[in-house]
């Protein structure tokens, strides 16, 4: 599946991280952006909670190289 740059409108790989047309940083995941579905009649603040964990989570886990962190872990 490809990306489309947000500034040029250039088509990139998934895993782009810059436009190599101009050079514009492409955002992780808005290309696939996740719908959230939140229970209006339950307590919000662990719902929100348990959201921006798994959210964040991701996020670093693509942004980090897996080896380096078990390397680092090894260590300690």
């Amino acid at each position: 599946m490809k990306i489309v740059c947000v500034n040029c409108g250039t088509a990139l790989p998934e895993a782009a991280r810059f436009c190599w047309n101009c050079g514009h940083p492409q955002a992780p995941g808005l290309a696939n952006p996740v719908c959230t579905l939140i229970d209006w009649d339950k307590d919000l603040l662990p719902q929100l909670s348990k959201h921006l964990r798994e959210r964040l989570a991701g996020r670093v886990r693509a942004e980090q190289d897996a080896s380096r962190l078990t390397n680092y872990q090894e260590r300690l």
